[in-house]
């Protein structure tokens, strides 16, 4: 008898968890008008790219099956690390611009917020993006980069990061480069076959910088480093770390268990001084978009992982949500408590 009336009571609520999975309905999310038009400037941007480089005659690497250019050689002078096509064609899908715009809603940022960029050149498809989706936000981007790349980035020394950024900026993308660094281990520029593929990649590193045009920050220390690009980014409302340079992610593996996507977590962070740009913003509270771990985020949003061809239109989960009846859930829960205070009443 005494257990009669939580059990009613239990069973009320599963009764109301059914009823509201069974009514949820799929709904367009309210910032789905500036996430096309977000997908639509990352295809212009990709066909401007691709434009200037097939009219340098340089080479379309057999991976890039989309025909990009944005997918680099395996080996290269400035490859740092490991890294994967079908990771690197899943970011240059125009699904990841529209996915930009929602993180940078769900981060609560709204028009004439300054976001601070961190990127190498690892995923060049995520930076369009991020780009595309600032602009069409009306975001301000400070941005600093960091030319090494894992394998099949951007890692061409003809078609590098920096490249790309000045193609962007051509093309009528507004966003300020403070600053652009050598990339690789301590953000020194020695690529990762160094010494047994390729000589002397430090020297070609600063060789690309100082032809860039941008600032250029090469530190000895990258605690130093760390905190001379703080400075030059100055207040920011969010932080977007793209791939993995050590200025941004530190240079531990603290990074391995950040979640992809949005991260406002404060726990459990690193306190060395050279814990990069991602974990002290974090501390002060700032939100973080952490661009890595992309099958992950894929899946977390509804993406096709490595689509071929690459999607024409903007369509799937990435745009919707699920909403129901708010009355069933509180309506449940009302007569759940009710339940169980009648039946103390009655004893």
């Amino acid at each position: 008898m005494r257990l009669r009336y939580p059990l009613v009571s239990l069973l009320v609520l599963a009764a109301g968890l059914v009823a509201g999975l069974c009514t949820l309905r799929s709904a367009d999310l309210p910032e789905r008008g500036v996430m096309e038009r977000s997908f639509r400037r990352m295809q212009e941007a990709e066909a401007s790219i691709k434009a200037y480089v097939e009219g340098q005659g340089i080479a379309l690497e057999a991976e890039d099956r989309e025909g990009t250019y944005l997918i680099g050689p395996e080996l290269s002078p400035l490859v740092t690390t490991m890294g994967y096509p079908d990771v690197k064609r899943t970011t240059l899908s125009p699904d990841s611009a529209a996915l930009l715009v929602r993180l940078f809603t769900e981060a609560g940022l709204r028009e004439g917020d300054v976001v601070g960029v961190g990127t190498s050149g690892s995923f060049p498809g995520y930076l369009v993006a991020t780009l595309c989706a600032a602009e069409e936000m009306g975001l301000k981007v400070r941005l600093a980069a960091s030319l090494g790349a894992s394998m099949y980035g951007a890692t061409r020394p003809e078609l590098s990061i920096l490249t790309i950024l000045n193609l962007l900026q051509q093309d009528g993308f507004h966003f300020e480069v403070v600053a652009v660094s050598p990339g690789g281990d301590g953000d020194r520029g020695k690529g990762a076959y160094d010494g047994l593929v390729y000589d002397d990649t430090k020297q070609l590193s600063r060789s690309l910088l100082h032809a860039s045009g941008f600032p250029v920050l090469d530190e000895e220390d990258l605690g130093s480093n760390i905190r001379k690009r703080k400075a030059l980014f100055g207040p920011i409302s969010c932080f977007v770390n793209i791939g993995g340079a050590e200025p941004n992610v530190g240079n531990g593996a603290e990074i391995l268990g950040l979640a992809p996507g949005l991260v406002v977590q404060k726990r459990n962070l690193p306190l060395r001084p050279d814990r990069g740009l991602v974990f002290d913003y974090l501390a002060e509270g700032i939100p973080v978009l952490n661009l890595l771990q992309v099958r992950k985020l894929a899946s977390r949003y509804g993406i096709p992982f490595d689509p071929s061809p690459l999607p024409s239109n903007p369509s799937g989960p990435l745009y919707q949500s699920r909403i129901g009846p708010s009355w069933i859930p509180l309506a449940t829960l009302l007569l759940a408590v009710g339940i169980l205070l009648w039946g103390k009443e009655r004893r």
